[in-house]
């Protein structure tokens, strides 16, 4: 593998209401990323608050963001 390519898209998806899960998830996304810069790597980094409006009847529903996911190499969850 070549340095200095693409070689993961990871997916940090969280619910948190009163901000303690986003500071992990931001810790999370900062260490996926200084681990991409050691190793001269880059990683694409999506993340995803969960809103309340995204849940309908009990269930999460955002198809683009299913799409995006379908994408991924690796899918943190957080709540």
């Amino acid at each position: 593998m070549k340095k200095g390519t693409i070689v993961s898209k990871i997916a940090i998806i969280y619910f948190s209401k009163t901000d303690f899960t986003g500071q992990l998830a931001r810790a999370i996304a900062a260490g996926v990323e200084q681990q991409g810069i050691k190793q001269q790597d880059e990683c694409e980094i999506l993340s995803h608050r969960i809103e309340g409006s995204e849940i309908i009847e009990g269930r999460f529903v955002n198809p683009k963001l299913m799409d995006e996911l379908a994408e991924c190499d690796a899918i943190i969850f957080g709540s």
